[in-house]
């Protein structure tokens, strides 16, 4: 069992830069930086402090800008979830259609 356990987490990647003009599932993306950080052992003050290094352009702008507001992990990602799956991926899907039609 535990050579299983060790394929495994070999096999688990580091998640990506978040894009949040072009990743298509925010929730995906975290379950994905959260078993990354399972397998490195972060607690969850790390999760929030690393975070940064997975973000760029405005989705690192609006971390910095809220960091103070991050007092743990579950707020962290409840604000993340409620930013990114709410009416901004809406219209950011809005607007990829209407560069596809044009």
């Amino acid at each position: 069992m535990d050579s299983r356990k060790s394929e495994i987490r070999k096999s688990i990647t580091e998640p990506s830069k978040f894009d949040s003009v072009n990743c298509s599932d925010p929730t995906e993306w975290i379950s994905r930086y959260e078993l990354h950080s399972r397998k490195s052992a972060w607690t969850d003050e790390d999760k929030v402090d690393l975070l940064e290094l997975y973000l760029h352009g405005k989705d690192l702008v609006w971390y910095k800008r809220n960091k103070d507001k991050f007092v743990n992990w579950v707020e962290l990602k409840k604000m993340f979830l409620e930013k990114y799956e709410g009416k901004e991926v809406e219209i950011l899907a809005w607007n990829k259609l209407q560069r596809i039609k044009q």
